[in-house]
């Protein structure tokens, strides 16, 4: 197992032209724990490469800057198979948890402030859950991914709380919603083949719960 525990140290990249990746998991990596690390400026955060086993906890991340026109900045960006995303914080523009992958975790984590809180592809069998997710564009945006739990999630103040595309047979319950419609108590959001479930969660004014 490989640990690398930052003691709540900076890592700093160039506010300028925003320097690439903060922490770079190489391909195919096993057993690793990133941990307690406040990481600013880089377009990525945290990168995992097809890693397997492996946790990153208790970090936070300040993502400010595009390192150029279109490209996607991510706090943590996590490509891989049964791994555990929890405990962090991150705040900033582009993409706060990119996700691609099976059998993998995100719990507990905040993400504000960002184009797209929580954003799956590709992605399969996944758990996410209790994560605060605020003031964001697009809360959770789920993309070509089926068979993935969503559950007890806060999300408030998001343009769009709930984004699904092409992704069927996921299922979503116990969320605290801000802009859903509450007249729909089990309402179904998606465009093209397939769409997610939303169903036993809780509507609550924009702002309150927040």
């Amino acid at each position: 197992n490989s640990v690398l525990d930052g003691k709540g140290y900076k890592i700093i990249g160039n506010i300028v032209d925003a320097s690439y990746i903060g922490v770079y998991a190489i391909h195919n990596n096993l057993n690793i724990t990133i941990k307690n690390l406040n990481i600013y400026n880089f377009s990525h955060g945290i990168y995992f490469s097809n890693s397997k086993n492996s946790t990153i906890e208790n970090n936070n991340f300040y993502v400010l800057k595009n390192i150029e026109p279109g490209s996607f900045e991510h706090g943590i960006y996590s490509k891989g198979d049964y791994n555990i995303i929890r405990n962090n914080s991150v705040v900033g523009r582009d993409i706060g948890i990119y996700l691609m992958g099976y059998y993998n975790v995100i719990k507990n984590n905040s993400v504000v402030g960002m184009s797209t809180g929580i954003e799956t592809k590709d992605a399969y069998n996944n758990t996410i859950s209790e994560n605060f997710i605020k003031s964001n564009y697009r809360g959770i945006s789920v993309t070509s991914s089926p068979y993935n739990n969503f559950s007890v999630n806060k999300l408030c103040g998001n343009g769009f709380d709930f984004s699904c595309f092409n992704s069927g047979l996921n299922y979503a319950d116990r969320n605290t919603f801000s802009t859903i419609d509450p007249a729909w108590p089990c309402n179904w959001v998606g465009t093209s083949v397939g769409s997610c479930p939303l169903c036993g969660n809780s509507v609550v004014e924009i702002g309150e719960q927040c």
